[in-house]
């Protein structure tokens, strides 16, 4: 048998495919597009200004390469989690070990499928990264050594999903998983180790944080690499070898953690009597769940076995406690700029949330067949569009208002302790009372405008929330592969309208949703009716009409 034959099926199919040529032309051309559209709006902005003409090079190079790390952090997400979870839920994986393939085979020719177009998508996009050396102020040195980070932040992601995936077996679990995991490594871990350079620990501290694939790309850059070239060696190779690690461990488990386990319900002891732990939550669910059926049954059905609902609320908690004990340590004005950053993460990922639970219903109706039988009822396409939005209204709204209600007084104390050091900076002993009441009396117009600036950021987020519900129902529902929607949803809702800075946010959102949510409500049920069809023609069998045929 040849060494790795998965892997080499898998990179025989891809090289047949359109799609595997597709996406480098295609992730070549955007991100010239990108590239040609922001020296452009900064030619313009100089121009506007009368300013002189900025260094765009760091800048543009610094953009380009932020983008391309978040979408190698999420390509384990998207490509990965459920790569191996779905053979499981297929009853598939079983077979490939009744062969002679070990558990390697099946990682490694799964790490090929799914990594295939992930690294050629950022082969394709690295020379456009190097086009800011032409434009100065961006060395050959730093290129290579970001280039190396984000190939090895892409293998981390991807390694990531694919151990993940081995020990799930619900889609919505791995994605989740992998998330939980790839934010700790790639954003817990690194301000973990800014928290211990603040406090002065010894620098021997740090190389336990090391193994972040962030602190290669963060290290990598001209302005930290001459300072301490260790650190990005040190960390590129430990990440790396991590990343190693969990193949290793997913190849070692995998042919034991296949199969379906018994269900074994959980008791606890105590004072010598056995009682059930779940009894009371289970009874409290039962009757929840039987007025959401009274309500809508489709929300009934998006609600169910989503183990969305910790998430969320954990989530929320990690809103709550992680700046709270941060404000405990220090109050100055830089913690509360780096607190600012941790909710605009926080609220990122609530958002990806969002994406996940607006895909699942339909990706999951599409493939047990469910989506048939829920149109032989007389339910209406309005009705199931009411249903998804009543389920994702239950589970996001709560978390949604704390964590945006906990932002806007954070960055409310935020601008009052700048002004505050504003202030105590620019008066001195010597300066009349006079200014000092002006200066003063300049802090609630700035508390105004800094309101008025947070709510608008406020309602960009829930524009987006919105956005991302719609668009992601509709993707889940017309795309070929309904396991790609999470991702194509992220990435045309949430991340390329970040890269076009003439136009504004809530408009994009706007767009989207009205889009979205006509397709739904005009296509719903002939989409549906196409996906179901339309495979019976392939197989040469005649598939059933629209309409029935008139009986003469």
């Amino acid at each position: 048998m040849a060494f790795l034959p998965i892997a080499e099926r898998e990179l025989r199919l891809a090289s047949r495919r359109k799609s595997t040529h597709r996406i480098r032309v295609w992730t070549t051309l955007a991100g010239l597009v990108v590239s040609l559209f922001f020296m452009l709006a900064f030619t313009v902005i100089n121009r506007v200004t009368g300013r002189g003409t900025w260094n765009l090079g760091p800048i543009l190079f610094t953009l380009l390469t932020f983008y391309a790390y978040g979408l190698s952090l999420l390509a384990g997400v998207v490509l990965a989690a459920d790569c191996i979870s779905e053979e499981k839920r297929e009853g598939t994986l079983g077979l490939l070990f009744l062969t002679d393939l070990k558990g390697y085979d099946v990682v490694f020719g799964k790490l090929a499928a799914v990594g295939l177009s992930a690294l050629y998508g950022l082969v394709a996009v690295l020379p456009v990264t190097a086009l800011p050396l032409l434009m100065g102020g961006v060395t050959g040195g730093e290129f290579w050594r970001v280039s190396l980070a984000l190939i090895n932040t892409l293998f981390f992601s991807l390694a990531t999903g694919i151990l993940v995936s081995t020990r799930s077996r619900e889609n919505t679990g791995a994605m989740l998983g992998t998330l939980a995991i790839l934010l700790l490594a790639a954003v817990a871990l690194p301000f973990l180790g800014a928290v211990l350079s603040v406090i002065r620990l010894p620098d021997s501290w740090w190389y336990f944080t090391a193994f972040s694939p962030f602190n290669p790309f963060r290290f990598g850059s001209e302005m930290r690499y001459p300072g301490s070239p260790s650190r990005y060696w040190y960390s590129l190779l430990s990440s790396h070898l991590v990343a190693w690690s969990m193949l290793v461990i997913a190849s070692w488990t995998l042919p034991r953690a296949w199969q379906d386990r018994p269900f074994r319900s959980r008791r606890v002891a105590f004072a010598g009597i056995s009682i059930r732990a779940s009894t009371d939550r289970a009874i409290a669910c039962h009757a929840r769940r039987s007025r959401m059926l009274d309500l809508n049954p489709i929300a009934w059905l998006s609600e169910k076995n989503s183990g969305l609902n910790s998430w969320v609320w954990i989530l929320t908690a990690a809103g709550v406690i992680i700046p709270a004990l941060i404000l405990f340590v220090d109050r100055s004005v830089l913690t509360f700029a780096g607190i600012s950053y941790i909710f605009l993460i926080l609220i990122f990922v609530l958002k990806i949330m969002v994406a996940f639970q607006a895909c699942r219903f339909f990706a999951e109706a599409r493939r047990s067949g469910a989506l048939e039988m829920i149109f032989s009822t007389p339910l209406t396409a309005e009705g199931i569009l009411q249903g998804q939005w009543l389920a994702m209204r239950r589970l996001f709204l709560w978390p949604a208002v704390l964590i945006f209600a906990l932002q806007f007084v954070l960055a409310l104390l935020t601008v009052d302790a700048s002004t505050q050091f504003v202030n105590a900076k620019i008066v001195t002993p010597a300066a009349p009372p006079i200014s000092l009441q002006n200066i003063l009396a300049s802090r609630w117009p700035i508390l105004l405008m800094s309101a008025v600036s947070i709510l608008y950021k406020t309602a960009k987020s829930v524009a987006d929330i919105f956005a991302v519900g719609a668009v992601g129902m509709w993707f889940a529902l017309s795309f070929k592969k309904p396991n790609l929607a999470v991702g194509m949803t992220i990435l045309f809702v949430l991340i390329i309208p970040g890269l076009l800075f003439c136009v504004p946010d809530l408009v994009i959102d706007l767009v989207f949703y009205l889009w979205a949510s006509s397709k739904l409500k005009l296509e719903l049920k002939r989409v549906a009716w196409r996906q179901t069809l339309v495979p019976l023609g392939v197989t040469g069998l005649t598939p059933v009409p629209l309409q029935p045929p008139v009986i003469r």
